[in-house]
């Protein structure tokens, strides 16, 4: 049975870059909309509001704090470098 271990977690969504930082250091981005319409506006199923991200790893054993604490530097990093935003 595989375990899921998360960090990261933050409103909005990440693009493809910040999954691609993180796979190198063996973690995954997850991005996901919670369904329903927080924002006031009747949106249902994709509500900006609604948006989250985290990042997840599957195998304990590849799971350590210094890995984390990379992964988050790093997305930092390339957030602030090339203004990686939420997809719109």
């Amino acid at each position: 049975m595989s375990e899921h271990y998360s960090f990261g977690f933050d409103s909005g969504h990440l693009p493809a870059r910040a999954d691609k930082i993180a796979r190198k250091y063996g973690a995954r981005l997850v991005n996901f909309t919670f369904p329903g319409c927080s924002c006031g506006h009747g949106c249902h199923d994709e509500c900006p509001e609604n948006r989250r991200h985290w990042f997840r790893v599957i195998r304990y054993d590849s799971f350590d704090l210094g890995m984390v604490d990379v992964v988050m530097e790093k997305v930092a990093a390339a957030r602030e470098a090339y203004k990686l935003c939420e997809f719109k």
